[in-house]
Order: C-alpha cells, then structure tokens, then sequence
C-alpha cells in the first residue's frame, strides 16, 4: 500500500509540473494537431486542448539519429501496455491524464517498471500517425534542455523513446528501467550515457517537503495592503539543499509550499549537518476586487503549519484546514482554478455536500469528522455507483444524470458526475483513483465493474467503540405529556476518535424490573493514525419519549453499567 501512495504521489507531481509549464507558457488552445483516431482516444469526454507548441511539418524524412522503427510492433499506447506487462511489469496502464505541453496531443501516464524506492511513470503522447511524431520528436533538442520554447528544466532527469505513433518521457534513473524500454521502444533518444553521471547524489534528486520552524506576516501599510510571508524551513543534512517556494491559491487560501532538494537514490553518505535558511514570499494581489479586504478571514497554509490571519495581523496560528478547504488548495496544485461557491446541498451519502466549482463542473463535497467515516461509507458505495448504503442502514438506487464518479480524500467524499476532463484528470491527481462509479477510461474494459446477480453495496464498516461515560442524568420536560430526557457526558480518549451516536431500548427484565439500556459509542480513529493524547466531554441527549406509566420504577443501563434510576412522571 505504501508503494502504490509513493506512485501516485510521483504521478501527481509530474502532473503538477506540467500543468504549471502549460500554465506558464501561455499556450494557444486553438493551435496544433489533435488526436483524430476516434479508436486511439484516451481521453474521457471531449475537450478543447489546454495548450500546444508549434510543431514543424515534417518533410517526410526521419531527423538524424532518431530511430523510427517499432522493435516489437508497438505503435499505440495499448501495444505498449501489454508489451510492458508481457514483461512482467503489473497493471501497467493508467488513468491519469496530462493537458497538451510540450506537444499538441494530451500526455497519459504509464508505469513502466522500476524497484519500490524508485518506481517512476512515464508519459505517453500519442499522435495520429508516425509522420506526426516525428515532427513533435524533431522539437526535441536535449543538449539545450528544451521541446521547442520550452524548458525541461523542471525535471532533474528525463529520457525520451520513439516508436510508432507514441513519443515516451522517462523522467526517471533506473537504469533497469531504461533498459526495459529499450528493449521495446528501441534505443532512447537521449544520447547522455550513465558516465555522464559523476556524482549521482548531486544529479538525481527530487523534492520533498521541508520541516517549518517558523512562519510570520509582514503586513505593509499599502494600499492596496501587500503581505510579505517571512519563513524559516530545516535543511535536516548536509545533502539537503533549499528548492524553492511555489504558491498555490485558492480564493481566500493561501498555500506555500516549501520543498528541499535530496538525493533521489537510496544509500547517498550525508554529513549531519542541521541549518536553517529563509524564504521571503510576497502573497496577494493588485488587481481589483482581488485585494486583502479589511475583516475578511484568510488562511495561510505553509507545508504543515496553517495560520488564519487578516489585515490587521494573526488571528489563529493553531487552526486545522477543513477537507473542502484542503481540497480547493489540492485541485490548484493540479494546475486548475477551482471556486468556493458557499453552496450546501442534501448530498447522497447522509451528510450535506459543499460545492467546488471547476469551470462550469460542479464537485460535491462531503466531507466527515474523521477518516475513518468516509471509509466506511465508501464500502457502502456500489462499484457502479448505482446503489448507496446509508448509515441508517437504508440502502437505495440512483439514477444518475450523467456518469459518477467517487473519489475518496482524507476525510472527504468527493462526487463528479460528467465527463470533462479536466475535471477527471485533477481529482485524479489529488485521489489517485476513484474508488467508485463510471469507467473514466472508455477504452480500457477491465475497469468496467464487475456485477454479480443481486450485486449490492456491502455493509457499512464503520469502525467504534464504546464511550467512556463521566455522568447520566434524567430530565422532565415541562410538556404534556411530561417527556424523559436522559442528559449524558461521554468522552473521547484522543484528538482522532469523534462522536459517533446513541440508541436507547426500553424493555422489561425477567424479575420484572423496568429497564432503560442504552448504548453511546464512538468512531475508532484509524490504524497507525497519529493522534494526540486529548481528553474531551461532549453531552449526548436522548429523548425517551411520554409513553410512560406513571409512578413506575426503571434503571438506567449505559454501556452496560447501571448509572442512574428514575421514577416516570
């Protein structure tokens, strides 16, 4: 499980780095050649490109140094999947893809192999005949680092393949790997040898996060207010080095993050040498009806430090993000522009849904106190999407007005229905995959669900406990007829575990003695979750109703300890 986070991981931040250059690059949507081979596309729904290159007409003979022939027949992206996994390389294909960049066509992910540590995708381009791509290819120029205008140099490594109708990006170092593809794809394009490699610990590196030991706002006396946001990261050895801020905004949150560059590769000898260093971001905008408004709450969200704070300072530097919140500033890394339009709807899954939009697409988020809510709701989900289990334990069907799609993130549900694929391609970048609904791919069928006769939703999973009881009292409401109200202090043990409900049975034992039982429980925080250790009190209270005889006599049984006994009035 933690291998296939790693790849995702990987895959989404190839994802994010080439929507920031498609971004960046200002590319004309209206320009370039475009996949016409209805069978060949791979691309859910039909959308306009989000950028392209110029691409030179080829004159119909093949660039020096480029080999065009297909070793073993590979010419579409699905002969390159069963090639790889005849190979032995598992579940090759991949749903994920990438806007046109660096070529006119739209890039797909691959998994191309490689050990756990070091497991990279490629992406695949593929164009309408082999013509086409020898024109993309002859853009190539790897001794400048550039396709075109634009630069490679977001990457720290990368090797290119040709064959047939696809162009593949290697962005990885595994040399087992490379030869893997060379095997199928013929020799790499890049004409580098491992020799020019002389010290890998410095050449093959990658981001990660880095540790923050301090965040503060300068605040101008401006108009418009302009805020500078001054941070300390942790450079944790002596191979770290700082790699840069890059900013992510969503409406009123504002994300940093931070990264350090280390070695890629595993076993690199580093001295123990703690530093710090800073970093100095200006935040915000000039342009009108953009500006920081006074008595307007914003959040600022540096790696793992998250701060809310207005014109006149710091408000809170100990608040926690909300999963729509959370989710906005994912779906920005992924190169795209969501809204918070503040509306609130029923929802599908018993709890109401706010709705992200992203373009004319709408995202609904349902978003639980804890993890694991969402995990067993998501069991309760058909594969189809068709049929739902609720947590009263009521199961019913929808129609949908267009294909579903369900997406698991942190402590939130999040629900598509169409087919853009913009849309797809960045909740595919922050989930990985959706873990219910209709095939995103068309043209691959092994993702079609499999249903069996009376398929349904399994049972609802969600994992609790009892709940430590502090106290339980009965109340009569001043009503006629008098209702009974139990009034009950339960606790949670640490920061994961959260309410989770109450059921109360009134019955008559054996002896004849009335009886009130009632059970108050708690959801279980996940396995290996880090949680800390907080006690809280929250209050429970269960109306009993009137159909009592009066003056008759019950005990009052919570989590099987009797606690308290009243007379009925």
């Amino acid at each position: 499980m933690d291998w296939m986070k790693r790849k995702s991981l990987v895959a989404a931040t190839l994802a994010s780095a080439i929507a920031v250059l498609a971004v960046a690059c200002g590319s004309d949507p209206n320009s370039g050649p475009a996949a016409s081979d209805d069978s060949l596309d791979t691309t859910p729904g039909a959308s306009e490109p989000m950028g392209s290159i110029g691409i030179p007409e080829p004159d119909g003979s093949a660039p020096a140094g480029i080999v065009v022939g297909e070793p073993v027949g590979v010419v579409s992206y699905l002969d390159l999947v069963d090639a790889l996994e005849s190979r032995g390389v598992e579940s090759a294909a991949s749903d994920m893809v990438f806007p046109p960049t660096y070529f006119a066509v739209d890039g797909r992910s691959i998994v191309v192999g490689g050990n756990q540590d070091s497991q990279v995708p490629a992406i695949v381009f593929e164009f309408e005949d082999v013509a086409t791509r020898l024109a993309a290819q002859a853009t190539i120029d790897l001794k400048a680092g550039v396709i075109g205008e634009l630069s490679l140099g977001v990457f720290d490594r990368v090797v290119f393949f040709g064959s047939g109708n696809l162009i593949l990006m290697y962005t990885g170092d595994d040399a087992e790997t490379i030869d893997l593809l060379s095997s199928i794809l013929g020799q790499p394009l890049d004409a580098r040898s491992d020799s020019d490699v002389a010290d890998p610990s410095v050449t093959i590196r990658k981001l990660v996060d880095a540790p923050i030991e301090s965040v503060d706002l300068v605040i101008m006396e401006s108009d418009p207010v302009q805020i500078t946001v001054e941070i300390v990261a942790r450079l944790s050895n002596g191979c770290q080095e700082p790699g840069g801020v890059v900013s992510h905004n969503a409406g009123n949150i504002f994300g940093l993050t931070v990264s350090n560059s280390v070695p890629a590769l595993d076993g690199i000898a580093c001295t123990d040498d703690l530093r710090v260093y800073e970093e100095s971001v200006l935040i915000g905008s000039r342009n009108v009806g953009e500006e920081f408004r006074p008595g307007v709450i914003y959040t600022l969200v540096v790696n793992d430090v998250v701060i809310e704070f207005t014109t006149n300072g710091v408000q809170d530097e100990k608040v926690s993000l909300s999963g729509y919140d959370a989710l906005m500033l994912a779906l920005t890394r992924q190169g795209v522009t969501p809204h918070a339009t503040g509306e609130i709807v029923s929802g599908v899954l018993g709890v109401e849904a706010g709705i992200i939009k992203l373009g004319d697409a709408d995202i609904q988020v349902h978003e639980f106190k804890t993890a694991a809510l969402p995990v067993g709701m998501a069991s309760g989900v058909s594969s189809d999407g068709g049929a739902l289990k609720l947590p009263d334990g009521s199961t019913v069907s929808v129609r949908w007005i267009g294909p579903p799609h369900f997406f698991l993130i942190d402590n939130v549900i999040a629900l598509y229905i169409g087919e853009d694929a913009t849309v797809l391609s960045a909740l595919l970048g922050v989930a990985g995959e959706s873990f219910a609904g209709s095939p995103i791919d068309a043209a691959k069928p092994s993702l079609e669900p499999t249903k069996s006769p009376g398929d349904e939703p399994v049972p609802f999973p969600i994992p609790t406990q009892r709940a430590p009881i502090e106290s339980v009292e009965i109340a009569f409401l001043e009503s006629f007829p008098v209702q009974h109200m139990l009034q009950i202090m339960a606790g949670l043990e640490n920061s994961c575990i959260e309410p989770y409900g109450s059921e109360a049975v009134l019955t008559t034992g054996a002896d004849g003695i009335n009886v009130v039982k009632v059970e108050v429980t708690n959801v279980v925080s996940p396995l290996g979750m880090a949680c800390d250790e907080m006690y809280r009190i929250y209050e429970e209270n269960i109306n009993l109703g009137s159909d009592f005889e009066i003056g008759s006599e019950w005990d009052v049984f919570v989590n099987g300890e009797l606690e308290t006994s009243f007379t009925a009035q």
